[in-house]
């Protein structure tokens, strides 16, 4: 399963776009017509925050091990 995993996620890499669908439904209880579904629908591209080398040097200064 890791092997999977590595293969599906090989090509992503910082700043890459990875798109993503999400679909959410919101109940409300109106008092003369009862409980309605509000059906709510997002699409987009989540871009991968690119990190330097230096900002990966400060956080490993932060945290390893004394």
């Amino acid at each position: 399963m890791l092997k999977t995993l590595m293969l599906t996620y090989r090509d992503v890499r910082p700043g890459s776009k990875i798109p993503y669908s999400a679909e959410l439904g919101l109940s409300v209880d109106a008092p003369a017509l009862g409980l309605i579904r509000l059906p709510l629908q997002k699409e987009g591209e989540l871009v991968l925050p690119t990190v330097s080398g230096a900002e990966i040097k400060d956080i490993w200064n932060i945290m390893k091990p004394k």
